[in-house]
């Protein structure tokens, strides 16, 4: 089948935008996962003791992560499209 040649114009921002998409939703999972898989591990030293205090420091820095992987996400998308 032979396509037009304006008809693959219209397809790049659609894809671009879907692209977008997934790079946000992303940044949320990695929000999500890097916030349990540091209260895992921290729950994973915490095992032997009374205190949580680990998995409350592991969950925390977990949480940083996550938020400077989706900062970093959302800024490659941003500056892409300042730069286009």
């Amino acid at each position: 089948m032979t396509r037009s040649p304006g008809e693959d114009n219209r397809k790049q921002p659609e894809q671009e935008s879907m692209g977008k998409a997934f790079a946000i939703l992303g940044a949320g999972f990695s929000i999500v996962v890097s916030s349990l898989a540091g209260m895992a591990l921290g729950s994973y030293l915490d095992r032997g003791g009374q205190g949580h205090l680990f998995a409350a420091l592991g969950f925390l820095l977990g949480l940083l992560a996550g938020f400077h992987r989706a900062y970093l996400l959302i800024r490659s998308i941003t500056w892409k499209r300042q730069r286009l």
